[in-house]
């Protein structure tokens, strides 16, 4: 999440990621204000428990390559920067509930296609090994017709490229050396539904790389 704004002609801008359902403070996060960056790179992966707060300040006009910390010679800086940077967060976590994962919608008049990645899927087995297995919750926005395209890594051998949107199933066999696989038409009923596809061959089972989701007709 990130967010500018302008104060007497200068623009602060806070910056925060990392992997998880909820915001942390103080997690994997960055505010810069003309002109100082302060920096706190720690827990982009994990949990914010394992890894301490470690700020680090520069000037970025002076030092553009970011080579000299100066954190520990200017305090005052750091402390009015991570109160800026606090009272953002808290501004912009208020009022939201984390514990229901916000769903992508499918079918939107303003977007007729949808790219899933990794980056957005769930499930214990989400990563980015070549095994890990994940899925993507959704929201059918228009019931109708959908084309779905499945991307993967190069299938060492013939397998089976599976399919589950819902209550709709679909399978179609993949040869040797394919990367991809597609669904021209699958009819779509409207509602919440979740998002998961597998190649299942003698090697085993492996999750997309990516999936492509386009609204036909209705």
């Amino acid at each position: 999440m990130t967010r500018d704004t302008a104060t007497s002609g200068f623009t602060r801008t806070r910056i925060q990621w990392h992997r998880g359902d909820e915001p942390e403070l103080n997690r994997a996060c960055a505010a810069v204000s003309q002109p100082y960056k302060l920096v706190q790179p720690r827990g982009a992966e994990g949990r914010a428990a394992a890894f301490p707060p470690r700020f680090e300040l520069y000037d970025y006009a002076a030092d553009p390559l970011e080579m000299t910390n100066l954190a520990a010679a200017k305090p005052e800086v750091v402390a009015r920067m991570r109160e800026g940077y606090e009272a953002w967060f808290k501004d912009v976590t208020s009022g939201r509930d984390y514990s229901v994962p916000p769903r992508i919608w499918l079918g939107a008049p303003e977007q007729a296609e949808v790219l899933f990645t990794r980056q957005d899927w769930r499930g214990p087995d989400a990563g980015w090994t070549p095994k890990s297995i994940g899925c993507w919750f959704v929201d059918v926005r228009r019931p109708g017709e959908y084309a779905v395209t499945l991307r993967f890594a190069k299938a060492s051998q013939p397998a089976i490229a599976r399919l589950e949107l819902g209550s709709v199933r679909a399978q179609q066999e993949v040869g040797g050396g394919a990367t991809t696989a597609v669904f021209p038409g699958l009819s779509l009923p409207p509602g919440p539904a979740r998002l998961e596809a597998v190649l299942e061959s003698g090697a085993g089972r492996t999750g997309m790389e990516y999936i492509e989701v386009r609204f036909l007709k209705e």
